[in-house]
């Protein structure tokens, strides 16, 4: 009984500790603070502090899970897309595709981001450049951005 519930406290306290580490990846304490203390399950807690763990350890594609977090899973309060598109940036800074055409097509609807079609065209470039599994993709993209 004593050891369970020193695990029951050992995971508490790592909890908190990925809380802490995802508030100060962007710096702006309160605005994680509401959205993750809002109405959200202990399943949903624990996913998005265990993407905070491991995107302060540089892993990208869990930059871009938080992104995706904060873009689909909070949508209905403030500026979540936008707090989405920081996570997507710090992913691209680190080369990862999918980060990288997020941002384009954010950029193209301007979701979030400034609506921008030259910056989404680069996004677009860029992401077939990092990975070339992703041209078919950026043509598609591109030529939706033609017709608009």
């Amino acid at each position: 009984v004593t050891s369970l519930n020193t695990s029951d406290f050992t995971a508490k306290e790592g909890r908190r500790y990925a809380l802490k580490l995802l508030r100060s990846l962007t710096g702006n304490h309160s605005e994680h603070k509401d959205f993750i203390e809002r109405d959200k399950t202990d399943c949903d807690i624990r996913a998005l502090s265990l993407s905070a763990l491991s995107a302060a350890q540089g892993n990208s594609d869990a930059f871009v899970q938080i992104g995706d977090f904060y873009y689909y899973r909070f949508e209905k309060y403030n500026q979540s897309h936008r707090i989405a598109a920081t996570y997507y940036q710090k992913a691209a800074d680190l080369h990862n595709t999918q980060a990288i055409f997020n941002l384009g097509l954010m950029h193209e609807i301007g979701d979030g981001v400034e609506q921008d079609f030259h910056l989404a065209k680069r996004y677009y470039d860029m992401a077939a450049e990092v990975d070339a599994k992703a041209r078919t993709p950026r043509d598609i993209a591109l030529m939706m951005l033609e017709v608009s």
